[in-house]
């Protein structure tokens, strides 16, 4: 399934920084790193009736 979201830059720089300070589960040593290990990282759909998505994703 593709999910077409729409994200703000800040909401990417929040990502990034959770990344940079090991809040998220990434191997991003910098700023760069953090930004490329975000467009990747496993993901789990909620959907509208609040049960899961049963396939994970990624970024």
């Amino acid at each position: 399934m593709y999910v077409d979201l729409t994200q703000s830059s800040l909401d990417g720089l929040k990502l990034c920084r959770q990344i940079q300070e090991g809040r998220l589960d990434s191997n991003a040593k910098n700023a760069s790193d953090a930004a490329n290990a975000a467009d990747g990282m496993q993901v789990t759909l909620i959907l509208e009736d609040r049960r899961e998505y049963p396939h994970k994703g990624r970024l």
